[in-house]
This record gives structure tokens, sequence and C-alpha cells, in this order.
């Protein structure tokens, strides 16, 4: 076959009608343009969103949260544009897309609802900010940091490193305990009960001073004690202290455990633990109260 030939048949194949789509003629060589032009506007994309991250949006004073949802919805604006500038670009008119994609929704509503729904909730996550990444959060009584939102599902990453991927939609529609949405700090609430014999003034006197001393609290606000319960086996008081993010919570936690251990011991303030009175008669005891 002559060069000549070869060149008038390639030209044949990639000139064949396959289809009609939004009232353009569609054939090989207008999916090879698409999928070229498509490919180049998103690495540039993806270049320019790094672009803006590292040279403005890294020497502004915004949150990871905030740096995070720009990034990410600069970067799915950019791959829709691209997407709708390709169409046009080999001549396919984006009404009658829109028309075709009319006639399939109930379709595609009804066969892909929980991804549709996981999808709008992305979208929502990343406008609204209920969640962001680096916020600690407990969902379905796990409890981790927010490393990654995407559009259909967001990844948690547990205390215990491991990975949890969530639908979105799970984030909008149940109840998620977001530790770290308007304020970083944490509030660390201690509950300790000591012995009726107490002075409870001492008590009161010595919780506040563990929780000043502890290098993780804050000194503003201040700690607080609360005299909460005249128990059964014991008189129950809560300290409140707080740090200054939610990375700090349990080794705080188990500081001031630790601290108030030692200090009530030092002290002699005692911590008691539940304790019953039992009462045994005997079956002789029993037998003669009854001859009687």
């Amino acid at each position: 076959m002559e060069l000549n030939q070869l060149i008038d048949f390639i030209k044949k194949i990639i000139n064949v009608k396959l289809t009609m789509l939004g009232g353009t003629i569609i054939t090989p060589l207008s999916i090879l343009i698409f999928f070229g032009v498509f490919i180049l506007l998103f690495i540039s994309s993806k270049l320019f969103v790094r672009f803006i991250a590292k040279k403005i949006l890294s020497h502004l004073s915004i949150d990871k949260g905030l740096h995070f949802s720009i990034t990410r919805v600069m970067k799915y604006s950019l791959l829709i544009l691209s997407f709708l500038f390709s169409l046009q670009f080999v001549g396919i008119s984006i009404t009658g897309i829109a028309v075709m994609f009319g006639f399939l929704s109930v379709g595609i509503g009804f066969g892909l609802r929980n991804i549709t729904s996981n999808f709008i909730s992305g979208i929502i996550m990343l406008f609204e900010r209920p969640i962001k990444v680096g916020d600690r959060v407990t969902v379905g009584g796990l409890e981790g940091i927010v490393t990654d939102i995407k559009i259909r599902a967001t990844t948690v990453q547990t205390l215990g490193e491991r990975t949890i991927i969530i639908p979105n939609s799970y984030f909008i529609e149940s109840h998620v305990l977001n530790w770290s949405h308007l304020d970083k700090r944490v509030r660390v609430d201690v509950v300790v009960g000591v012995s009726y014999s107490s002075d409870v003034d001492l008590v009161e006197k010595t919780l506040v001073e563990i929780a000043r001393q502890n290098k993780y609290v804050l000194n503003a606000p201040a700690p607080l004690v609360l005299f909460l319960n005249l128990g059964e086996s014991s008189l129950d008081f809560k300290l409140y202290a707080w740090v200054e993010a939610h990375t700090l919570y349990y080794s705080a936690l188990s500081s001031l455990h630790f601290e108030i251990v030692k200090k009530f011991r030092e002290l002699d303030i005692e911590i008691p633990f539940p304790q019953r009175d039992l009462h045994l008669r005997s079956s002789f005891e029993s037998q003669t109260a009854l001859s009687k």
C-alpha cells in the first residue's frame, strides 16, 4: 500500500460517523481532539491551582481547612470548565448535552441515588465547611482526624492509625461531634470522688493548683472546680481545664489523672471505692427465731 493510499485510509477511518450528539457528528477524530484538549486543560488547571496554593494562599493567614476548601473548589470548578470548553472546541452544543442528560436524569436519579446524595453533600461541605481538613471528629463511636474531603467521601484517620472512608451524606444527615469547629481550644473534664471525711475546700484548692501547674492546661479560661454530687460512697467533684488544641486532649487528661492521684496521696485525701455492708444470719439463728 502506497503512502497516499495509507493516508487516505486513515482519513476515512478517523472521519467515520459514529453518532450524533448535540447536533454534531461524532467521529474518531473528534473524540481524539476532545480528549487531547481536555487532558491539556486538565494538566494546565492542576498546575495553576498548585501555583495559586504555593505562591498566594500559603502566604495568607488562613487556616489549613480553608486553604484546602479553596484549592479543592478551584480544582473541581476548573475541571468542569475544561470539560465544557473541550465539548465546545469539537463543536458539541452544551444545550444539546443538557437536554440529553435531562432525559437520562430520572434513570440516573434512581440508579445512582446514593452517589448523587454524597456528591451534593460533598459540595455543601466544601462551601459551608461544617467539617474541615484537620478537624477532630467523633463519628459512630470512632474518633479521628479528617485528612481529606472529596466529592464522594471523606477520609478520617483514627487515633489507632486506621483510615476510615465515610460517605459525605453521613456528615450532613447524622450527628457528628466536631471537636474544633468554632474554637480550637478543647475542655478536659476530670471527675474525681473523695471520702466524706475530706476537707472540701482543700480538695477544690488542690484540683485548681494541679490544673494551673499542668503543662498542657491554658491559664485562660482559668481552671474551674464544681462540687457535683453527694454520692453513696464519695463526694464527687469535677475539674474543668482547657487545652490549646484537640491533639492535646488525651495527653492532658492522662497527665491530670497522674497528678491528682499523686497529690491526693501526699495530702492524705482519700479516693474511696464503693462499699457495701453485708449482714449474714446463720441458719441456726433463723431456726431459733422461728421456733420462738
